[in-house]
């Protein structure tokens, strides 16, 4: 029997992460994913990602991500995502990432709607893709055990929290239940199979 702490679902940049965060923590993650290795980056292009280069801090990139988002914005969110920016820029670029430069050797930081000043920094139509295969390279290195062959169907939910999930195996096109042991998430979650 199979055993992960961490279970993730998904295929793109956030899932991608999220399993290096948690393999970097110490734990034991698997990535659910039915699309298979570079799926991820299969999204429309992304001319970059937004980032508080050349401010003194985050806050002018978090009221402008407020503002934009509207009144449904969770402004703790924003403010934690702006502020984290730059140190995921400075991650990127230690794995590989090549941005676009401007004289100096800066990153060049585009205008883009929604912002009070150019904030956009990426390798131009290019960045979504790049970042996935970054991403894809050091869920490799971490040796993070990826399943491809399954689709997550369901979560299993008790009192507001995730108990498990189901996914279809489409090999033996059986359902598998991938079960907590314990009361919350970071426990070990088991894999059996469903008649």
């Amino acid at each position: 029997m199979e055993s992960w702490d961490v279970v993730i679902i998904g295929s793109g940049p956030a899932a991608l992460r999220a399993a290096i965060a948690s393999s970097d923590a110490g734990t034991k993650p698997i990535i659910i994913d039915s699309r298979s290795i570079g799926a991820g980056s299969g999204a429309s292009p992304v001319s970059g990602f937004a980032v508080s280069f050349d401010e003194v801090d985050s806050t002018a990139h978090r009221d402008d991500t407020i503002s934009a988002g509207g009144e449904g914005t969770n402004k703790s969110a924003a403010a934690r995502v702006c502020g984290e920016a730059m140190n995921v820029l400075a991650k990127l670029e230690n794995w590989g990432l090549v941005l676009q430069r401007r004289d100096g050797g800066l990153p060049f930081a585009a205008s883009c709607q929604g912002h009070s000043r150019p904030r956009i920094v990426g390798c131009g139509d290019s960045t979504t893709r790049e970042i996935t295969r970054i991403l894809e390279e050091q869920v490799i290195k971490r040796e993070i055990v990826r399943r491809t062959d399954l689709q997550a169907l369901s979560l299993v939910m008790d009192s507001k929290q995730v108990r498990g999930i189901t996914a279809l195996k489409h090999s033996i096109r059986r359902s598998i239940w991938y079960a907590s042991q314990g009361s919350n998430l970071s426990n070990r979650w088991l894999s059996r199979t469903l008649e």
